[in-house]
């Protein structure tokens, strides 16, 4: 299973490979958040728009179609676990278990990506006790 990481994680990744550096995504994620450039969520912050490190461009997929399209992973689930807000596209619980699960049993998915998939299952499990 793949780990899909925003958009911004995915454009520096890229043009550091194009650059001949080896990291990977996990390593940029981190360093983009740790240095305030994009939030946990993968939004560019304040700071890297008024700097000029980021040029922020609205480029959410309208329909859902494209979303998917963008996320092949997530094809494979029914159009009504997904949803569209202002803050952009979301999935339902249902999709993050799956998911997280797919993730913490795949042989090639590494030790950080299989701690991603932990802290999302215990935030669901978190949400499920509150309902």
């Amino acid at each position: 299973m793949k780990v899909v990481y925003p958009s911004l994680v995915e454009q520096f990744y890229e043009g550091l490979k194009s650059e001949g550096v080896s990291i990977g995504k996990d390593e940029v994620y981190r360093t983009l958040v740790e240095t305030n450039l994009i939030d946990e969520n993968g939004v560019p912050t304040q700071y890297a728009l008024d700097n000029g490190f980021i040029k922020y461009v609205d480029n959410e997929p309208e329909s859902l179609a494209e979303f998917k399209a963008l996320n092949p992973n997530l094809q494979k689930y029914s159009d009504d676990h997904f949803m569209k807000t202002d803050e952009g596209w979301y999935v339902d619980a249902f999709v993050l278990r799956s998911e997280a699960m797919l993730l913490l049993n795949s042989p090639t998915a590494s030790e950080t990506d299989k701690q991603n998939a932990r802290i999302v299952l215990n935030h669901i499990k978190e949400d499920d006790a509150d309902d």
